[in-house]
C-alpha cells in the first residue's frame, strides 16, 4: 500500500524547556470535528507533592477541526472549507479522576488509588453523545507509567507496581468528560477492594505475585491494558468494539473485548463485556471487567493476529473487507490487516510513504477518501526516536 501527500498536521504547545522531552502518541480522529492525541512530558524535574498537577504523566489533548477560505480554495457563497487543526486543548488529566482531587494525605495513604497517567483515547460519536475508551496508569504514585525495574525522582518503579486499565467516559460536547462506573459493581469482590481507581475502571486485570518480576528475559512483567482503539457497528447487533493493547505476562498481545449499546443507560452500555476467546472462537462474558487469566498467562490465546495491533476502523476502500487494523511492524514501520467481522484478519499489507519513525498509526476516512494519521518524532530529536512530538497524515494514492 502507497500512501502520498505526506504532511505534518499538528504539534502540541510547548509543554517542557527541552521539547525532546515532551511526547505526543496515539492520534484518534473524528473525521471533520475534533482530533485527539495523548501527550505530555516525560521529565517533570524535582519531585512534586502528591497533589500537584505536574505529578502526572500524558493527558488528553483535542483538536477542533477549522473551516473557512483558502488562497488556493477562495470561500464561494454558502461553502466553507477545511483549514487546519485549533490549538490542542488539554481536556482528560488528573482531575478527570474524581478522587485525585482528594486532599494531599489521602493521596499519600491511598497510592492503590493513584492515577499517573492516561493513553490512548479513541472516541465514538453517535448522534449527539460521545464514548471514550481510554487506558490509566494505576497505582502510580511515582508515575511510573507501568515500567518497572528502576527508581526516579518520585521513588521506585517497583513498589507499588503500577499497571494500566481501561476507563470509560462521556461526554456531551466532545471537550468536557465524565468517567462512567459499573453501578452493579461489588468492590469487595475485585482483587484490591480499597482501590478506588480499580473500581472505577470499566476493563482490568490485576497482577498476582507472580506476574511482578522484572530483571527475567520475557517477563513476567505485566503492565495490563495498556491501550485501547474501538469502533461502533450494527453489522452484528449494535455493538462498542474495542481493540486492545493488552501487556501481560506472557507478552503483549491484541484481543478484542466488546459491549452491546444500549443508549437508555448513561454510559451507552450496561457494563457487560465480552472478550473473544481464539482458542474456542467463541464469546467469553467477563465479571465486572476482569480480564481472564488465560488472557495474560497464554502467549497466543486472545491474539487476533501477527503484529501488535494499533487501531481499528470502518473502510470501504478495500475490495471485499469492511474493516481495518493498523499494525506496528516494528522499527517504526507500520502496516494493515482486513476484516469481515473484527475477529478474523486473513489479509495483510505492508504501508510505505513515511519517511520517519511511526508511532501509533491509526486510519479513517472521509468524503475526500482514506487516510492514515501518527504519530513521528520532531526534527532534531533523533537521540529519543520513539518518542512522538508531532502528528503526522498521508493519504491513500
Amino acid at each position: 500500500m502507497q500512501l502520498q501527500s505526506v504532511r505534518k498536521i499538528l504539534a502540541l504547545p510547548p509543554l517542557h524547556a527541552d521539547p525532546c522531552l515532551s511526547t505526543i502518541y496515539a492520534p484518534n480522529m473524528l473525521p471533520g470535528e475534533a482530533l485527539y492525541v495523548m501527550g505530555g512530558h516525560i521529565d517533570n524535574g524535582p519531585s512534586q507533592p502528591f497533589g500537584s498537577k505536574q505529578r502526572f504523566a500524558d493527558r488528553i489533548w483535542r483538536s477542533a477541526a477549522q473551516f473557512g477560505s483558502t488562497d488556493l480554495q477562495p470561500s464561494a457563497a454558502n461553502a466553507t472549507f477545511f483549514v487546519g487543526w485549533s490549538e490542542p486543548k488539554e481536556v482528560v488529566n488528573r482531575l478527570t479522576f474524581p478522587w485525585m482531587q482528594n486532599p494531599e494525605t489521602w493521596l499519600q495513604t491511598h497510592k492503590e488509588s493513584f492515577v499517573g497517567s492516561v493513553a490512548s483515547p479513541s472516541v465514538v460519536k453517535i448522534g449527539n453523545r460521545y464514548f471514550m475508551a481510554l487506558a490509566a496508569s494505576i497505582a502510580d504514585p511515582n508515575v511510573c507509567c507501568g515500567e518497572h525495574g528502576f527508581d526516579n525522582v518520585y521513588g521506585s518503579c517497583n513498589y507499588p507496581w503500577s499497571f494500566f486499565v481501561m476507563y470509560w467516559a462521556t461526554s456531551n460536547d466532545g471537550v468536557n468528560w465524565t468517567l462512567q462506573r459499573d453501578p452493579w459493581r461489588v468492590p469487595a469482590q475485585l482483587d484490591a477492594s480499597t482501590s478506588m481507581a480499580l473500581d472505577n475502571s470499566a476493563l482490568f486485570y490485576y497482577p498476582n505475585a507472580d506476574d511482578r518480576i522484572v530483571g527475567v528475559p520475557g517477563g513476567p512483567e505485566c503492565k495490563g491494558v495498556a491501550g485501547a482503539s474501538m469502533l461502533y457497528d450494527k453489522s452484528f447487533g449494535a455493538y462498542f468494539w474495542i481493540m486492545l493493547k493488552f501487556w501481560g505476562s506472557a507478552g503483549e498481545k491484541t484481543p478484542m473485548v466488546r459491549v452491546p449499546v444500549d443508549l437508555t443507560k448513561d454510559a451507552g452500555h450496561n457494563f457487560d463485556f465480552q472478550c473473544y476467546d481464539t482458542n474456542y472462537a467463541l464469546w467469553l462474558t467477563l465479571k465486572e471487567g476482569r480480564l481472564p487469566r488465560w488472557l495474560n498467562d497464554e502467549k497466543d490465546r486472545g491474539q487476533l493476529f501477527g503484529p501488535q495491533g494499533c487501531a481499528i476502523a470502518h473502510t470501504t476502500k478495500k475490495q471485499g473487507f469492511s474493516f481495518i487494523a493498523t499494525t506496528d511492524m516494528g522499527g517504526g514501520k507500520f502496516g494493515v490487516v482486513y476484516s469481515n467481522d473484527l475477529v478474523t484478519w486473513p489479509k495483510s499489507e505492508d504501508v510505505s510513504g513515511p519517511t520517519g519513525a511511526v508511532l501509533n498509526p491509526s486510519y479513517f476516512e472521509d468524503a475526500a477518501g482514506g487516510h492514515f494519521v501518527w504519530a513521528q518524532q520532531a526534527p532534531g530529536c533523533v537521540q529519543r526516536p520513539f518518542y512522538g512530538l508531532e502528528v503526522w497524515q498521508a493519504d491513500l494514492l
